[in-house]
């Protein structure tokens, strides 16, 4: 039999403001997760900051333009996962890497890679497969 969601309730009470301290506006919290999230990325490795910023446009650099829901796909088929929402952590890191000029937006939602000098490429280049191999002994 499936478990149903797990339901956490909490109580956020402050005192307004102008009334006395026996009033209090309580909202209540209510955080639902579906069942098959559970454990569902015990395996897989976080990745956030530079290392996020790294995979992804060593991924570009390797199958050109892709769409943002295609570089959360690659992540996850490498083993990656990232905190939060996939496509903002994803969409946050390329304008950061579109700053320095590694990254250029097509379209929106749509990236490619632009130039880069070789020791840059290098550098994320072996951070990269480091990453991968991390990745892959977490999951084996």
């Amino acid at each position: 039999m499936l478990a149903m969601p797990v339901r956490r309730l909490s109580r956020d009470c402050r005192s307004q403001a102008g009334r006395s301290s026996t009033q209090t506006n309580c909202v209540t919290r209510v955080n639902v997760r579906a069942f098959w999230h559970r454990d569902a990325m015990a395996d897989k490795l976080l990745l956030r900051g530079t290392n996020l910023r790294y995979v992804l446009t060593m991924q570009l650099l390797q199958y050109g333009p892709q769409s943002v829901a295609d570089l959360v796909d690659a992540l996850e088929d490498q083993g990656f996962t990232t905190r939060g929402r996939p496509s903002k952590a994803i969409s946050d890191a390329l304008r950061w890497e579109m700053s320095h000029g590694r990254v250029q937006r097509v379209r929106h939602g749509r990236y490619r890679p632009a130039q880069m000098p070789r020791a840059t490429e290098y550098r994320i280049r072996n951070r990269v497969l480091e990453l991968r191999a991390a990745a892959a002994d977490r999951a084996a």
